[in-house]
């Protein structure tokens, strides 16, 4: 794998992921216009206030359809503080990719196959603040969710949260190539 496809790949997804995740404006998340609760098992209580500005990690699936279809999963541990971790793996139509996100340690890693590579140091701040926005912007689109699965459609296409759990235990090595 060359630095160069390496360096295209994380380019095209954080552009869709910042891309899908800001398809609709603050008006459908304040007033719910495009979002929906369907049935499912989620940890959600049903109490007053939102659970997930109050978890520390959270573990949660992204399905994106528009006649493709991607899967993100999010796994994030320190929620809320300067030791941020998260996990993003990525699945598509013969796609797949993840990544490792360490603000503690100021590191990204890029895995396919197995095969982990860091990525350039003198990138940090730029690979942090592109994905740390992008997962951010998600946990803002969840910040009404109880339970269930939650469905925004957008311009860009159809976004469905899904195997959302709250303060799960996520061990360390999840975050380390």
């Amino acid at each position: 794998m060359t630095r160069r496809w390496i360096y295209i790949v994380l380019a095209v997804v954080a552009l869709l992921s910042l891309g899908v995740a800001v398809g609709c404006d603050e008006n459908d998340v304040a007033n719910g216009g495009d979002n929906g609760n369907g049935n499912g098992n989620g940890d959600g209580n049903g109490s007053g206030g939102s659970l997930v500005v109050d978890a520390t990690s959270i573990d949660f699936k992204v399905e994106w359809t528009n006649g493709e279809r991607m899967e993100w999963r999010y796994r994030a541990k320190d929620l809320g503080t300067d030791k941020l971790k998260f996990r993003l793996d990525i699945t598509g139509d013969g796609f797949e990719a993840a990544y490792i996100f360490n603000a503690e340690l100021r590191k990204v890693w890029m895995g396919s196959n197995g095969d982990w590579i860091a990525m350039p140091d003198e990138y940090w701040d730029e690979y942090w603040d592109e994905e740390r926005v992008a997962l951010e912007d998600y946990l803002i689109e969840l910040h009404e969710w109880r339970e269930g699965e939650w469905v925004l459609t957008t311009p860009a296409g159809t976004l469905r949260y899904y195997d959302i759990l709250l303060n799960p235990s996520l061990p360390d090595a999840l975050f380390q190539p």
